[in-house]
């Protein structure tokens, strides 16, 4: 027994003690087992749950066998669980294994991916980690309707707590959110005039030709502010860059990605981008006088200021006295991009605290989605329509789409529009009533 978890010895003591005779019993309850052994009371239950059913013992290694993660990856996996979990995010079995398999690169860059075994062996091993499920639901946008609010209170009573704790005033809180757009498609069917002809002639419609799919990552803060906005593509346009106005536009990021959708690889560049913009939109940061790489000893890449090209360091950035840290909140979906072993260790370097919308709630809780993006869609829409059906052009290309973003954001990102958005939710000042009060109406008309 000697190379078995804490939890199994606890129960096996718990068990053999049931079986001696009442006069020789040593009175081993399941919470003095788990005392003895240093774990929780549940774990212990959970391994005698084990013995009863019969199920295998985990297999002691042996001797000289090596390890999958070092007890220091073990732990690092465990605070991973426990971060996920605190967010609202539970950590699923693909969170897990790209996880491990990241802490074991950075040991070996070359060494093998785990064994399709390891995710199993790995929750033997840990009982205090346990599976569970979460139900699936078809109408993803509805679901919270027909759901008890409870999930809504829980999530404003974090928020609350977060924003008193951490001194986190308007400008240093955030949302962040992506916004899908057809490049060249009508979203609207229009109305028109055709001159009669008999039924087997169909009339001639107008066919944008390009349906390619851009996606826009926006972030905005509860004073009205926004940082420079990224616009992912499939493919590049095969135009240079230089004749395309918006090009010159330094405030506008492009990106690219395989399905023209943001990946893990882009969330944890753009969360680089993230970290010096809101820095410098900071008010607390501004009143302290220092620059970014003055107040955290390294630049957004944990490189020294003066050698931007050095390796990163290994020791974190400088730690300030908590009262004297300045924190910054980013309210985002739960979706597995933002929740990457990376982008988690990124955060906590630098006192950026990750909340997580409760699931199916984003359409009522997201700022950017309630108060930004129908504008900017709005905008798409208007140029896009005047661009095809009052200037003749039958194709509204990538270069068209560049040229005129500019103007859609600017119309869509106004100062009373993102302002709007946080009151609207409820999430600055952190205020559960709308979001509560929507749903109500919305189960109200439902019931009728």
């Amino acid at each position: 027994m000697a190379d078995f978890p804490p939890a199994f010895k606890a129960a096996a003591a718990v068990l053999s003690d049931r079986n001696r005779p009442p006069r020789v019993r040593k009175a081993y309850s399941v919470r003095s087992a788990a005392a003895q052994f240093n774990i929780s009371p549940a774990a212990v239950q959970r391994a005698i749950s084990s013995f009863q059913r019969a199920d295998p013992l985990p297999t002691p290694r042996q001797p000289g066998r090596p390890r999958s993660l070092t007890n220091e990856e073990e732990e690092a996996l465990i605070a991973y669980v426990k971060w996920l979990q605190r967010g609202g995010f539970p950590a699923t079995k693909a969170h897990l294994v790209a996880a491990a398999n990241d802490l074991r690169r950075r040991r070996d860059p070359e060494i093998a991916d785990l064994g399709k075994n390891w995710y199993c062996q790995w929750l033997l091993e840990h009982p205090e980690v346990q599976k569970s499920y979460v139900k699936a639901v078809e109408t993803a946008s509805k679901s919270l309707e027909a759901s008890n609010v409870e999930n809504l209170m829980t999530f404003f009573d974090r928020l609350k707590k977060i924003i008193t704790d951490y001194r986190i005033g308007a400008s240093e809180c955030w949302n962040e959110e992506e916004c899908g757009i057809r490049i060249g498609r009508l979203r609207e069917r229009l109305e028109v005039a055709v001159v009669r002809s008999t039924r087997s002639q169909q009339p001639k419609v107008l066919d944008p030709k390009n349906r390619e799919s851009s996606t826009v990552v926006a972030s905005i803060n509860a004073a009205g502010e926004t940082i420079p906005p990224w616009v992912i593509f499939k493919t590049f346009p095969t135009e240079p860059w230089s004749e395309v106005e918006v090009g010159a536009d330094e405030a506008i990021h492009f990106a690219r990605s395989e399905t023209g959708f943001s990946n893990s690889e882009t969330s944890f560049e753009w969360l680089h981008h993230f970290n010096l913009s809101s820095w410098e939109k900071s008010e607390q940061a501004q009143q302290s006088g220092l620059a970014f790489e003055e107040y955290f000893g390294c630049n957004v890449w944990l490189r020294d200021p003066d050698s931007p090209w050095s390796p990163p360091y290994e020791a974190p950035p400088i730690q300030w006295p908590d009262d004297k840290k300045i924190y910054r909140l980013l309210v985002i979906d739960g979706f597995v991009e933002h929740t990457g072993l990376d982008f988690m260790e990124y955060c906590i370097k630098f006192d950026i605290i990750v909340a997580v919308f409760p699931s199916y709630s984003t359409h009522i809780l997201q700022p950017l989605d309630v108060g930004v993006f129908h504008p900017l869609k709005l905008a798409h829409k208007k140029i896009l329509r005047q661009k095809l059906l009052f200037q003749d052009n039958v194709v509204f290309t990538q270069t068209d789409f560049l040229t005129a973003f500019r103007a859609m954001y600017d119309e869509g990102f106004t100062r009373s529009n993102i302002i709007s958005g946080f009151k609207e939710t409820g999430i600055f000042p952190p205020n559960a009533q709308p979001s509560v009060m929507r749903v109500f109406s919305q189960q109200q008309r439902k019931r009728s």
